[in-house]
């Protein structure tokens, strides 16, 4: 019978239900929202699209380290409402970021 292959992640021996209730009251924040609106303000164009030479609004913003690579909640903190660690981002670049599949491509 053949096997299907797994890509494996290394082991996190962080407790997840703690971690993703964590995460989720970051990003529901006060602090996040009011910081996310003024980086979109100063960043009203997504930063990869003109990179790449193209003109798009940026929607999002993305955190370039991940919250969730930080091992305490103070950098956890440090990672979510650090200016540096942000890029304004269209849904496309976010989601390609991320590895999701474009919209632009699903229609």
């Amino acid at each position: 019978m053949p096997t299907i292959a797994t890509i494996s992640k290394k082991p996190d021996n962080r407790p997840k239900q703690g971690r993703n209730k964590q995460y989720h009251d970051l990003l529901n924040s006060r602090r996040w929202r009011d910081l996310r609106a003024a980086y979109l303000a100063e960043h009203p164009l997504c930063e990869d699209c003109d990179a790449a030479g193209r003109t798009t609004p940026a929607e999002e913003v993305h955190h370039l380290a991940e919250i969730l690579s930080g091992a305490t909640m103070e950098e956890m903190m440090a990672l979510a409402y650090d200016p540096a660690n942000l890029r304004a981002l269209c849904a496309d670049c976010h989601h390609a970021r991320h590895g999701k599949v474009n919209r632009k491509e699903q229609l």
